[in-house]
């Protein structure tokens, strides 16, 4: 079952695959595999998202049992994780949409659904911050660089789905 999608830079389509615990590059122009890159890691379940970072390691949003941004390698294998699950500093609660951030290689933006907050995450310095609080249902990210926007989708209980700019 297919729960995120995004795509890197040379236009490749990267699938999160819930059910198979796998991640799935895909060829856009002609729908072939390109790679299938299984999560090895017992504590991965449930990928929500993924992309690929300009390391070309790809992060990871799992939900539970461990609420946690994975660093993958290639080949399956966690370079780093972080978070745990809860609501202070460092303890995602339900990540979902990512966002290659800033001008670190490996820094991703995540949306924190379950504590209402937007997170950029340094796996290099394995520290967050806080880019913005207080935003229900949290579930994506986009960017239009040209324009230089943010857009956040928040998923609303009458299966709405509200987009801002930012």
């Amino acid at each position: 079952m297919p729960t995120g999608m995004s795509i890197t830079p040379e236009e490749e389509l990267v699938v999160a695959c819930a059910d198979k615990a796998m991640i799935v590059i895909f060829s856009p122009a002609d729908g072939q595999i390109l790679t299938s890159i299984p999560l090895l890691e017992p504590d991965i379940s449930r990928p929500k998202h993924a992309v690929v970072l300009p390391s070309r390691l790809l992060a990871v949003s799992t939900a539970g049992p461990l609420h946690r941004v994975w660093l993958i390698r290639r080949d399956g294998t966690v370079k780093r994780f972080y978070g745990v699950r809860g609501r202070a500093t460092g303890q995602p609660f339900h990540p979902r949409g990512l966002l290659p951030f800033g001008a670190n290689q490996n820094t991703v933006m995540v949306c924190d659904r379950g504590n209402h907050r937007l997170v950029a995450i340094d796996f290099e310095q394995s520290q967050s911050e806080e880019l913005a609080s207080d935003i229900d249902g949290l579930i994506s990210l986009a960017v239009d660089i040209l324009n230089r926007r943010l857009y956040v989708g928040q998923y609303q209980g009458d299966r709405s789905l509200l987009i801002y700019k930012f």
